[in-house]
């Protein structure tokens, strides 16, 4: 018996795995992520990230992929969201109010310090930052 010695193991596997090597960049191949803690398989040999790798595993079919929004919101606007005191459409946190308006921070802020409505006269046109001293 003539027994051959494999050194080139891309000759006898099909072409979807012969880039499985460590210098390789993995791509989930249910969601697309490139990083992950824990790299898992799939039952043909795909590589999974660690989460669609345990659902899969969990409830026996592949995860269903969120779609992530084409834009980001900030959070100083909120799509038509205005203070229901001062009427500003920016801020660093909305909040509401006892009777459930919304309010700016600001607003929310001096109610909750104060027990009455944030005068008018009070409002800026800008968000006041804080100036800190840098970290070493």
């Amino acid at each position: 018996m003539n027994i051959k010695k494999i050194t080139n193991f891309s000759t006898i596997l099909p072409n979807e795995f012969s880039n499985f090597s460590p210098n390789f960049p993995k791509e989930c191949v249910n969601c697309g992520s490139p990083s992950t803690p824990l790299w898992r398989r799939d039952g043909v040999g795909h590589y999974l990230c660690n989460a669609c790798g345990l659902y899969q595993k969990i409830n026996g079919s592949n995860r269903p992929i969120v779609k992530q929004d084409t834009f980001k919101r900030t959070n100083n606007k909120k799509l038509g969201a205005t203070c229901s005191n001062c009427r500003t459409a920016v801020t660093t946190l909305w909040r509401r109010n006892n009777d459930g308006d919304v309010v700016c921070n600001a607003c929310g802020l001096y109610y909750k310090l104060h027990g009455v409505r944030r005068p008018s006269v009070m409002r800026k046109d800008g968000i006041q930052t804080r100036k800190r001293k840098p970290r070493n």
